[in-house]
């Protein structure tokens, strides 16, 4: 027993001397040590980060504790933050090397270390596919490389700083632009784009607009990944799955005004069997095939009555069938080229229309022309009022020069084997005009909208690739920072073609930590990267 009173004596001396450790046993203090860590680099506190790191080293080496197992992947993060790049890539390593694939932040260590590492050689964008990694020459300094993480082929850029050894160096401004004169030659890929996490937003996310639309859910590589729920101020409430960035699954959408919509997404695109309630007691059911009605429809109305009958790339196609509650059935038919007809007449040969068809629409369009086996063929006229338009099917496409009335304006240009190719132009009612090319049924290039006002006339330019807005204007795309051997590094400051800025930290071409987000309507986000530190939920 007395052996034993030196060891009870030492202990109650030590603390005495150490109040806060006698009521905190040092496990507690790590975990909170690494919460506070959280809370730092949350804050961009590097220095508070790396201190509570300190403190954390210190209690192991002083009570030989076992760390928690994501110690080392944290100590990675704060020392790759503070530049000691070496202890970085020790810290990362040991955290792989102990847990592997089965640690919780396995794809943001993966991710770090590849950031530390860079890429083992410089692959050129030139034809490269979208999205890849590479270098990209730049465009107003011949030989000299910009690391470009998501290439764009319709992108140019032009840095007005130094260039040395071939990298871009120092302060300076990148501008951006696009060419959408021609589509690039696409090679086939040679390199595949990680499916580490990416320097982006990561985790949940909660993000109000400035007209109180209101996204909450999360983030996953950058992209949208799992539940959300979009509340809009008018009381429409859309809720469902993304999957990389697009809605997929199964959604619920409710609007403002009662109705309701059910069905599954794909790809961002409704695909599937959709029900579609509305207020005021209608029902429509069917299918949706790349985001358009394609097949069979039912319309149930409230007086009892129902329409069925078939979609085609999302107009009505063919024969229509309406059935009244008193018995009455009414027929009505609808021709190609995403005209809606009414009655038709004209003859059918083996159950298809075949010969010259008549089809009048209650809105008072008359559309004329000849039927080959089921599908129009030949030169269709139609009239409306005092206007006369039509145009040439070539076995149930459209082909040539058309001009497409409708009740309410005028679309005129050329199509080719069914699809808007070329130049076109819209007249509306009100005087409104767009102009601007189509490529392959898509816009593409540059469209002016004219609109007539008390004060002049004003105008609108939009640009478009592959059927997809890009940008509202024609001014550049402008980044300021600074560049260490091409890749981006500290504040940068970035517009955008649209009227958007953001701001924020990068590392090694890679935005890192705290980045803040004001669009051109000045709705603000804000968030942090994961490279930086996971986003508290």
């Amino acid at each position: 027993m007395r052996t034993m009173i030196p060891c009870v004596l030492s202990s109650l001396l030590w603390l005495g001397a150490n109040p806060a450790a006698a009521q905190t046993p040092p496990q507690i203090l790590v975990e909170r040590y690494l919460a506070e860590t959280d809370r730092r680099m949350a804050k961009r506190d590097v220095a508070g980060a790396s201190e509570a790191i300190r403190k954390i080293l210190a209690l192991q080496q002083q009570h030989e504790l076992t760390l928690p197992v994501e110690f080392h992947f944290k100590s990675a993060q704060v020392s790759y933050s503070i530049g000691s790049v070496q202890a970085a890539l020790k810290s990362v390593n040991q955290y792989l090397a102990a847990f592997g694939k089965d640690g919780e932040f396995y794809p943001e260590a993966r991710a770090l270390l590849r950031v530390i590492e860079g890429p083992a050689e410089r692959i050129p964008c030139d034809g490269q596919p979208k999205g890849v990694e590479c270098w990209r020459e730049l465009s107003n300094q011949p030989g000299c490389h910009l690391w470009d993480p998501d290439y764009q082929p319709y992108r140019t850029v032009t840095w007005n700083g130094e260039c040395s050894e071939s990298l871009a160096q120092g302060r300076g401004t990148l501008k951006w632009t696009w060419d959408l004169d021609a589509k690039p030659q696409i090679k086939p890929p040679v390199l595949e784009k990680s499916h580490d996490v990416e320097a982006e937003r990561h985790g949940y996310w909660v993000e109000r607009f400035a007209n109180g639309d209101i996204h909450e859910g999360s983030y996953v590589r950058g992209r949208r990944h799992g539940p959300w729920v979009e509340r809009y101020p008018n009381g429409g409430v859309h809720e469902g799955p993304y999957s990389e960035g697009n809605r997929h699954g199964r959604w619920v959408e409710r609007y403002p005004d009662g109705d309701v919509h059910e069905g599954p997404y794909r790809d961002g695109k409704r695909h599937g069997r959709w029900v579609e309630r509305f207020a005021s007691g209608r029902v429509h059911e069917g299918t949706y095939v790349e985001g358009k009605r394609h097949g069979r429809w039912v319309e149930r109305y409230p007086d009892s009555h129902t329409q069925e009958g078939l979609y085609a790339d999302g107009e009505p196609d063919g024969q229509w069938v309406i059935r009244h509650m008193d018995g009455r059935i009414e027929k009505s038919f609808y021709v190609g080229q995403k005209f809606w007809t009414g009655t038709g007449q004209g003859p059918v040969v083996d159950g298809k229309r075949h010969g010259q068809w008549v089809v009048r629409a209650p809105a008072g369009l008359v559309h004329e022309g000849a039927y080959l086996e089921g599908k129009p063929h030949g030169q269709w006229v139609t009239r409306y009022k005092n206007k006369v338009g039509g145009g040439l099917y070539l076995e149930g496409k459209a082909d040539g020069h058309w001009v497409i009335l409708y009740t309410n304006g005028v679309a005129e240009g050329p199509y080719v084997e069914g699809n808007r190719h070329g130049q076109w132009v819209v007249r509306h009612e009100n005087r409104n005009l767009e102009r601007g090319p189509y490529a392959e049924g898509k816009k593409h290039g540059q469209w002016v909208t004219r609109a007539p006002s008390g004060y002049g006339d004003a105008f609108k330019y939009e640009f478009y690739v592959d059927g997809e807005f890009v940008a509202r204007r024609s001014r550049p795309k402008t980044e300021k920072g600074s560049l260490v051997d091409g890749k981006k590094k500290g504040d940068w400051v970035v517009h955008d073609v649209n009227g958007n800025m953001e701001k924020g930290p990068y590392v090694a071409g890679k935005r890192h930590g705290q980045w803040v987000i004001r669009d051109r309507d000045r709705n603000v986000k804000s968030g942090v990267d994961p490279l930086s530190w996971t986003h508290p939920k």
